[in-house]
């Protein structure tokens, strides 16, 4: 028998990579992304370009960088 979490598509992943980022996904699909990321690097290199903007847009925010928008 295969582990069909680990065959999850790198597209359908790619997807779901900011809902659980945000931690929105269900616990079953954080379980199936979390395997899939396991074994595939270029899927654990875009959560991580995630999380980088991320903590950009949040270093913004903090040193008033909102303010560029609201002109």
């Amino acid at each position: 028998m295969t582990d069909k979490r680990k065959d999850l598509p790198c597209v359908v992943v790619r997807d779901l990579l900011p809902l659980y980022h945000d931690g929105v996904v269900s616990s079953d699909t954080s379980d199936l992304i979390e395997a899939h990321l396991e074994c595939c690097e270029s899927c654990r290199d875009e959560l991580n370009n995630i999380r980088a903007d991320d903590n950009i847009g949040k270093k913004l925010l903090e040193q008033g960088g909102d303010s560029y928008f609201n002109e």
